[in-house]
């Protein structure tokens, strides 16, 4: 009876395993956030913005907070990233030069954008955080030994009527007799 109930132990811990592994799923599909596409755009609506701010007035911007200074240095420019941003802010207004640029000592990100007058504007560049695959981990494997725990001690108190009529028929000769059930009793009914 034993094998019956790791059969039935197992098939509860891997319906609900399955059903957990299938939430996670959607789960880390949902949570990624922005693609690179919208992440992207939204830089590039940020360089544009400005631009059009310095372009409206240079103190403006100051004040806002935008950077103004020199030609960046071409050693921190991040070509791929720079391509890709860059690409998307020509598309939406031509002729626009910005670059990401990336402090190797500091590890932070900034965004460069050309400025009417041959100087350039600093912005800030967020990095896209990283998708929580450790607190995932630690939740499916809490959920798994849980999970493992609860249908073990359900299969095993489920068996229990099964193995009672295991006991009486294994108690049963090959030849159908029945074993004497001794009688006991109050000596008064006796």
């Amino acid at each position: 009876m034993g094998s019956l109930t790791t059969r039935f132990a197992a098939l509860l811990i891997a319906s609900v395993i399955g059903v957990v592994v299938l939430a996670a799923v959607i789960t880390s599909s949902l949570a990624r956030g922005p693609g690179e596409d919208q992440f992207g755009r939204a830089m590039a609506e940020k360089a544009l913005l400005a631009l059009d701010l310095f372009k409206v007035s240079p103190e403006a911007a100051r004040t806002a907070g935008v950077e103004i200074g020199g030609r960046p240095d071409d050693a921190s420019v991040k070509p791929d990233v720079s391509e890709r941003i860059g690409k998307t802010v020509r598309e939406i207004r031509k002729g626009t030069e910005v670059v990401v640029l990336e402090d190797r000592a500091s590890g932070r990100s900034r965004l460069a954008v050309k400025l009417p007058d041959n100087q350039w504007a600093y912005l800030a560049f967020p990095h896209r955080p990283s998708f929580p695959w450790k607190s995932l981990t630690l939740y499916l494997t809490v959920i798994a030994v849980g999970v493992g725990a609860i249908a073990i001690y359900s299969a095993r108190r489920m068996m229990q009527p099964f193995r009672m009529l295991e006991s009486t028929i294994s108690s049963i000769g090959p030849d159908g007799t029945i074993p004497v059930i001794p009688e006991k009793g109050h000596p008064k009914f006796a």
